[in-house]
């Protein structure tokens, strides 16, 4: 587990000034969880990474790794508990006049380790990235998929608890982007570590991380599980995670609501069915997308609601909808009925 608390980074500016770039970023990773930290360029994620690296030293605040307080450390006790966390880089950065074997070999060279023991670990861990076959080949001979592969064997070489992925999907093509991050998913399950993912890509986010943090000018301004931020009608990054693209109604008497999935129950497939039903109305479906994350399937929809006879308050709809585990937000109703429902349990 990593443990970021308090954080602070300031760097100095001219006239004996400084800058705060991190300010109080407070962030658990628990074991064999993916956390993604998404935000704006200028935001401060390089420096968060560079922080939670140790490749800079925080102002203030503490970086734990179960439990070893890294950012008090120095000299030689720094690089010994440094070894915990392993980094991915955006560019894979190999040497490019060694081969596949022997870039995965540095970490292990550097600390010493008998030639004998390097081989075995180096083939053992090229075979788990799924490239034990490109051993002797040079980084120019690999696709762009591939170099990233033997950049996440070599940041696995010291055994680390943590991995660090610094936008290691960026310009990589969906499909290698899909490799990458199954591959990604499959460090976290097997070898039960924690991976703090940066990216500005939210299908990435949505496609392989269990928690989301928002960083905003140097401030964690929205954090929790990637399933909950989506089930909240209020949540930005929710939205952004899972955006809502609709046809607008035309009816001039037509009610329109946002409907949000749920996080505590299975949402009956035929819910639009029922709450025709229901409502003895015409219900649209103007646009959405439901997908399955983390395991449970996550939703977001426009719908609208036109009645034939009989009408119904916005807020009666809403309750009928948190019955059947959705949220509800009416969109064009007057704003004494603009609400938010508790979700049942």
């Amino acid at each position: 587990m990593i443990t970021i608390s308090a954080l602070c980074k300031r760097f100095d500016a001219p006239g004996g000034k400084s800058v705060e770039v991190l300010h109080n970023i407070d962030l658990e990773v628990p074991d064999r969880t993916i956390t993604a930290v998404v935000g704006p360029s200028g935001a401060g994620k390089t420096t968060l990474s560079k922080c939670v690296s140790l490749l800079e030293k925080p102002t203030s605040g503490s970086v734990l790794v179960n439990g070893t307080n890294l950012s008090v450390l120095t000299g030689a006790d720094l690089r010994k508990e440094r070894r915990a966390i392993g980094t991915i880089f955006q560019s894979s950065a190999l040497l490019r006049r060694k081969t596949v074997a022997e870039n995965v070999a540095l970490p292990l060279d550097y600390l010493g380790v008998v030639r004998e023991d390097v081989h075995k670990r180096v083939h053992e861990l090229l075979d788990h990235v799924g490239i034990g076959d490109k051993a002797d080949r040079y980084p120019g001979e690999l696709s762009g998929g591939q170099r990233q592969r033997v950049g996440i064997a070599r940041a696995l070489a010291l055994q680390p608890q943590v991995l660090l992925s610094d936008e290691s999907t960026s310009g990589l093509d969906p499909e290698v982007t899909g490799s990458i991050l199954s591959l990604l998913k499959t460090l976290r399950d097997e070898l039960g570590i924690s991976i703090i993912l940066i990216t500005h890509e939210m299908d990435v986010v949505r496609t392989v991380a269990d928690q989301v943090a928002v960083l905003r000018a140097g401030t964690i301004v929205e954090s929790g599980s990637v399933r909950n931020l989506i089930a909240d009608p209020y949540s930005q990054i929710g939205r952004q995670l899972l955006p809502v693209r609709s046809t607008p109604a035309r009816e001039p008497e037509t009610l329109l609501f946002e409907v949000t999935y749920g996080t505590r129950r299975v949402v009956p497939a035929d819910w639009v069915s029922l709450l025709t039903e229901k409502l003895r109305a015409r219900v649209g479906l103007l646009g959405g997308v439901v997908e399955d994350i983390g395991g449970a399937s996550s939703g977001r929809l426009h719908i609208s609601v036109t009645f034939q006879g009989l009408q119904h308050e916005p807020q009666d709809i809403a309750a009928y909808l948190n019955s059947l585990g959705l949220h509800a937000k009416a969109l064009n109703a007057a704003p004494r009925a603009q609400f938010e429902m508790a979700e049942t349990a």
